[in-house]
């Protein structure tokens, strides 16, 4: 984003970021294992 767009990436150069992106995947993940369920039970 630095070389495209020209600025900073605080959003993501932030500590803390690893652990809020882990825990967004394991909640999508969650999602997605929760649709497959119900999927395969109808």
């Amino acid at each position: 984003m630095r070389r495209l767009a020209g600025r900073a990436t605080p959003e993501i150069a932030r500590p803390g970021a690893l652990r809020e992106a882990l825990l967004g995947g394991g909640i999508g993940l969650g999602f997605i294992l929760v649709s497959l369920l119900l999927i395969s039970a109808c």
